[in-house]
């Protein structure tokens, strides 16, 4: 059975009116067509997203709205780029984080690229220490460590023995 998905019209005009003040308040031209396009691309967001799912389809709906919204208070090349044109209104709720605020996502991004290359940087390589490997005892072996639970927990290593290539971590 496929259900009919759809939000009334009353929520949607509001959501219109609070992107239109907000665009207007941008000094986004034609703040009125610009905030109707961009909802009418968060309703399509919301259909092509859904799985028949009237709660589910609301969350998309409502936090599409939400995420939207905050960017255009609050980050400026966003609100530039659909000033100057270099983004349809209608293609922003398909946009990721990292597309709508490049400035905010990019350092953490490279971050997080660097700690990789060094993680795979050191990964083989092998060590001794006084860690024995259970099964032959012996104490050389390749090590790497991963954050493997939540952030406030430490990390986990990981052995594998270059004599017998058990593998244990800790």
């Amino acid at each position: 059975m496929t259900t009919e998905i759809s939000i009334s019209n009353s929520v949607r005009q509001k959501c219109s009116r609070k992107l239109y003040e907000c665009t207007k308040k941008s000094k986004i031209p034609k703040p009125f067509h610009i905030a109707k396009e961009i909802e009418k691309g968060i309703y399509n967001y919301m259909l092509n997203q859904n799985d028949n799912n009237k709660t589910r389809a609301l969350k998309i709906y409502r936090d599409k709205i939400v995420s939207i919204y905050y960017n255009l208070e609050h980050t400026k090349s966003f609100v530039k780029r659909l000033k100057i044109g270099a983004i349809m209104p209608q293609d922003i709720p398909y946009m990721s984080p990292q597309e709508i605020a490049p400035e905010v996502w990019m350092p953490l991004i490279s971050r997080r690229n660097r700690e990789n290359e060094l993680i795979e940087t050191t990964k083989g390589a092998i060590i001794t220490t006084t860690e024995e490997c259970g099964r032959c005892h012996h104490n050389e072996h390749e090590t790497h460590e991963s954050q493997t639970r939540g952030v406030d927990e430490g990390t986990t290593q990981f052995y594998k023995c270059t004599n017998c290539g058990n593998e244990w971590k800790q």
